[in-house]
């Protein structure tokens, strides 16, 4: 009798075991991931048009512009992107801008016309038997004229000048030719005082 409790007693959590493992297995359910929701941009408020000061605070909201470069020594000069620039910065300060000869000119309510002339400046470099011309400067003369119907035209004077710089090296790195002065960049900040000038306001 003592041997069959002893048997009872051993095999209990055997049994115990055995009829877990015939329960039916619980079923779970297996979450697909979702996509988070994509914010949505919300777009920048179009800044209104600075009005222009001298015109008794007119707004002007479309400008036809017309940019003239010229480098009447120079001959196989690439102009500058100002035509790009000049655009970009009145399209920041809300102003809607058409090229010369594009469509919708008969839309605008005035028209920024920009005439640059640009030289190239040198000067003899070297020493010991050696001397090279190195242009290592350059300037730019112009204006900036703003003309709408009804108004006085606004002119601002345009000028910039850098060098000839004192002293060149390595052969004025490539100077030699008055295309390759310095003239990228040189007008902008001249461009955008003369804006300052014409509309009264930073720009």
């Amino acid at each position: 009798m003592l041997a069959l409790v002893v048997a009872a007693t051993l095999l209990q959590p055997l049994i115990g075991e055995l009829t877990a493992s015939l329960r039916p297995a619980t079923p779970t359910a297996t979450l697909a991931p979702t996509d988070a929701p994509t914010p949505t941009r919300t777009p920048s408020p179009t800044p209104t048009p600075p009005p222009v000061l001298a015109w008794e605070g007119t707004t002007l909201r479309v400008i036809c512009l017309a940019v003239q470069q010229n480098y009447p020594e120079i001959e196989d000069k690439a102009p500058e992107r100002i035509e790009e620039v000049i655009a970009g910065w009145l399209a920041r300060r809300g102003l809607q801008v058409v090229s010369s000869g594009q469509e919708g000119a008969d839309a605008c309510d005035g028209r920024l016309s920009i005439e640059l002339t640009g030289k190239a400046l040198g000067a003899n470099y070297g020493g010991a038997g050696t001397i090279s011309y190195c242009y290592t400067g350059a300037e730019y003369r112009g204006r900036m004229v703003l003309e709408a119907e009804g108004r006085t035209a606004l002119v601002a004077p345009i000028y910039a000048t850098t060098g000839p710089s004192a002293s060149a090296v390595a052969g004025c790195l490539g100077q030699q030719h008055a295309r390759n002065a310095p003239f990228h960049g040189l007008w902008a900040n001249a461009l955008r005082e003369g804006l300052e000038k014409l509309w009264g306001s930073p720009f």
